[in-house]
């Protein structure tokens, strides 16, 4: 059995591409990495398309695209290779023709995100997943935009190690609400500029709260001119950080900030803070009709708003009535259901890899 994997960009942008590898390489599973080099920079054991081109013009970016799958589709011919992984709707769709034809119900399509390329060629994606029996998705949202009638397996955002060594009982003890004021923390990308700005607003300079930046991204410079403009004390701008300092950062957080823009790409997605807060035991706060706030309700994992105005009052209620063992819980039920996802994902790329 030969497989190749196909994904769109450098392999370091994307962990979780190491879930389907580890399974493979249990499995003594001949296989191929065919990417596309957009940073430039030279990844071991891949067949790399070498294009770094960072241009958003619409039709370049499609142009790009057909021009990988042509790559791709050289280098699978070549490769004599028995079934496929393919990465992102959006490739699926540019090789949908190929894959019709030559991989029919030999595929796997991995869904991390939607795009509003579907929009344009949805007939085409929808005659695709007719030919891939299994549709492996990040988010269960996503099964509010794609068919009622398939077979959609879940592949978390989440190293599964990190998951069983806290299922196991391997994690930092966490103290609850240590400090005089409620610590809201934001880490990761810090990507729009409007939403963060809300949240910071609402709390700015009030006694009760003190609120973090952690990370770096477009969103950054803005926030620095809102705060220096509206002479804003209780928000601080940490910068950049590695995986590892992580534990360190939060150790003092009492709420982590997942609240994100309201579109259909965030909606139905699952942040990696969502896992980041069950896994570090902090509550979580997001915008209700959405994902997060699904999960945030069945598992008890925190606060869900409607508007930015109710943020302060939700805060410190939650933290009036918060239940230690109650919540220790609910963050250990959510990780096991993870857990059997994982186990369930795991089942399927073995089925997949041995079925003829």
């Amino acid at each position: 059995m030969k497989i190749a994997l196909i994904f769109p960009n450098n392999i370091f942008t994307a962990p979780y591409i190491d879930y389907y590898r580890q399974v493979l390489d249990m499995h003594d599973v001949e296989y191929t990495l065919i990417t596309w080099n957009r940073a430039g920079k030279t990844e071991n054991k891949t067949i790399a398309y070498e294009n770094n081109s960072s241009s958003r013009n619409p039709f370049l970016i499609a142009l790009n695209y057909y021009r990988f799958g042509q790559f791709s589709k050289k280098e699978i011919l070549k490769g004599k290779f028995d079934k496929l992984i393919v990465f992102t709707p959006q490739l699926g769709i540019f090789l949908s023709t190929f894959l019709i034809k030559k991989f029919s119900s030999k595929v796997i399509l991995d869904i991390r995100d939607y795009t509003s390329v579907i929009t344009y060629f949805e007939k085409r994606f929808l005659k695709l997943l007719k030919h891939t029996p299994d549709i492996f998705i990040s988010s269960l949202g996503f099964t509010d935009w794609l068919p009622k009638n398939k077979n959609y397996i879940i592949s978390h955002n989440i190293n599964i190690e990190l998951i069983k060594n806290y299922l196991d009982g391997k994690y930092a003890k966490k103290e609850f609400f240590l400090n005089k004021k409620i610590h809201v923390d934001t880490i990761g990308a810090i990507r729009d500029f409007q939403t963060n700005s809300a949240v910071m607003l609402q709390l700015q300079n009030n006694e009760n709260f003190q609120m973090s930046f952690i990370g770096k991204g477009p969103a950054i410079e803005l926030l620095k001119k809102e705060i220096k403009n509206n002479n804003i004390e209780n928000v601080k701008l940490l910068g950049p950080y590695e995986k590892s300092q992580e534990i360190k950062l939060l150790e003092r957080t009492d709420f982590i900030n997942i609240i994100q823009n309201n579109d259909k790409i965030s909606n139905y997605a699952i942040a990696n803070r969502l896992y980041l807060s069950a896994l570090l035991q902090i509550p979580c706060i997001a915008r209700n009709n959405t994902e997060h706030s699904r999960v945030i309700k069945k598992y008890g994992l925190g606060i869900v708003m409607d508007d930015y105005t109710e943020i302060p009052n939700k805060l410190l209620k939650f933290k009036e009535s918060f239940n230690k063992e109650q919540f220790i819980n609910n963050c250990t039920v959510f990780l096991e259901d993870v857990k059997r996802d994982y186990d369930h994902f795991e089942t399927s790329v073995q089925t997949f890899i041995t079925e003829i």
